[in-house]
C-alpha cells in the first residue's frame, strides 16, 4: 500500500481497467498514453517517485522498448 505506479498504455479502456484494479489494491497510480509521455513524467519526477512502471510494448509516438531504455538511462543519471 502507498506505492506509486506509472501505467503506460495507449488503449484507454485497458488503462482504465488497470488503474481501477491497482487502486483497489491500494496503489497510487499515474498514467501515460504513450512512451514519450512516460519518459517525460519520469524525467519531471523526483528520484524514487515511482516504485514501478508497467509498460505496454506497442504504442504510438514511442514504443515500450524505446521508452524503457530512455527511463533506465534517466534513472541511472538521477542516481
Amino acid at each position: 500500500a502507498g506505492n506509486r505506479l506509472l501505467v503506460v498504455e495507449d488503449n484507454a479502456h485497458n488503462r482504465e481497467i488497470a488503474v481501477t484494479m491497482l487502486e483497489e489494491a491500494g496503489f497510487a497510480v499515474d498514467t501515460a498514453e504513450n512512451g514519450k509521455l512516460a519518459v517525460d513524467k519520469v524525467r519531471e519526477s523526483a528520484p524514487g517517485y515511482y516504485d514501478l512502471v508497467l509498460m505496454d510494448i506497442q504504442m504510438p509516438v514511442m514504443n515500450g522498448y524505446e521508452a524503457t531504455r530512455a527511463i533506465r538511462a534517466l534513472l541511472l543519471c538521477k542516481g
